[in-house]
């Protein structure tokens, strides 16, 4: 069975994303949730620091590995997520709501895409 690497912003953590996750739980060996990071701090649309969702992570689901990234798509994200998984993107599944992130990671390394889009 293979990792879930889970791409996502998660601003706020809400059921959309429990369902998803535990769907993960359920269907992979283990699971690696990759924060994306917002450059401009707190926002509207970015209300909580990475500090502050990793912590929720780490009290939802403490059985995660629970990491960061940015979320510059020019190649730094890209280098920014492998830093943050351990062998080789072959062993992991690559799930995000984030078409851009999915297209841009699967191209460029070799990370197995869902059977069926999995959108939260």
């Amino acid at each position: 069975m293979t990792i879930a690497l889970v791409v996502g912003r998660f601003q706020p953590l809400h059921n959309g994303h429990l369902k998803l996750l535990e769907y993960c739980e359920n269907n992979y060996s283990a699971v690696t949730v990759v924060l994306g990071k917002s450059p401009d701090g707190r926002t509207k649309r970015n209300p909580l620091l990475v500090s502050e969702r990793k912590q929720i992570f780490n009290t939802v689901k403490p059985s995660f590995t629970v990491c960061s990234a940015t979320e510059d798509f020019s190649g730094g994200f890209t280098q920014n997520v492998l830093k943050n998984i351990t062998g080789s993107p072959s062993d992991y599944t690559l799930i995000s709501h984030n078409e851009t992130t999915i297209n841009e990671l699967s191209s460029t390394f070799d990370f197995e895409k869902p059977p069926i889009p999995i959108i939260c």
